[in-house]
């Protein structure tokens, strides 16, 4: 786990606040599958020599419905920004950038993003490949660059290694493992969430489980049977040096079911 290199915390990435509508539902709700994703998990990065950082985000939120079982419904999207200074939390504007020959836009805050729809998304099928134009103005280099593997993956969901029920006073395990995760991430962020609670664990990547006790799950919200979320979203990451400036690039899955919450 590369947390000497790169810090994630609770609260994916600063410039993507506006990336997925939060969906929060009852039981009864459950049958119909959602619009949208669930909330992506919030991880602000910091590094005090990045001058930019780019992550690939593939989210599949997982539905029960009758007769079917599990249904994923799965979006894609792209969000980056190029810092001011190296470790800077504001951005410049460092010209065009695609990711999988998707276009980014920028946003009013100089972040980019792509917005998936109905009819466009992101093909994460192999290698995330990034072109940055560059914007010699604001000395930042034009390049290309590749990551070369594929997003990490989490079959959890599908191998029934996440449960349907949370018990707050029984604590909670998450299997994870070879059995479960592949693609070797750096990381693995696991969150729980419901009503307006919400906990966060940052584990390696060659982790066996996740464990959080009952005392950590007592932030959650459990009024009448909460419907709750449950994400596991492995990581990997990648830099690169061009014209002496760092940048870095992220690979994440975000997997999610609902859950309800005693």
């Amino acid at each position: 786990m590369k947390t000497n290199k790169i810090i994630l915390s609770a609260v994916l990435l600063i410039f993507s606040a506006s990336l997925f509508t939060s969906c929060k539902k009852k039981a009864e709700e459950e049958a119909v599958p959602a619009a949208t994703p669930a909330t992506a998990p919030a991880y602000t990065f910091t590094n005090s020599t990045a001058f930019g950082a780019f992550v690939a985000v593939k989210t599949v939120t997982y539905q029960t419905l009758p007769v079917v079982g599990l249904l994923p419904i799965e979006i894609n999207t792209a969000v980056g920004g190029f810092f001011t200074t190296a470790g800077a939390t504001s951005y410049v504007n460092g010209g065009a950038v695609t990711c999988e020959s998707k276009s980014l836009t920028v946003q009013t805050n100089g972040a980019y993003l792509f917005s998936p729809s109905a009819t466009e998304t992101i093909d994460f099928s192999g290698g995330t490949d990034w072109t940055i134009a560059g914007n010699s103005g604001n000395s930042i280099p034009a390049f290309n660059y590749s990551t070369g593997s594929s997003i990490p993956t989490y079959s959890g969901i599908v191998n029934s290694s996440i449960p349907t029920t949370v018990t707050r006073a029984s604590g909670l395990t998450i299997a994870l493992g070879s059995a479960n995760v592949s693609g070797s991430p750096d990381s693995i962020f696991v969150t729980v969430s419901s009503g307006n609670g919400s906990v966060q664990k940052l584990v390696a990547g060659n982790a066996s489980n996740c464990v959080f006790s009952a005392s950590e799950l007592a932030a959650l919200d459990a009024s009448s049977g909460e419907t709750g979320l449950l994400q596991v979203a492995p990581l990997k990451y990648y830099s690169t040096t061009q014209s002496g400036k760092k940048y870095y690039f992220i690979d994440e899955a975000a997997y999610s079911k609902f859950v309800t919450v005693n």
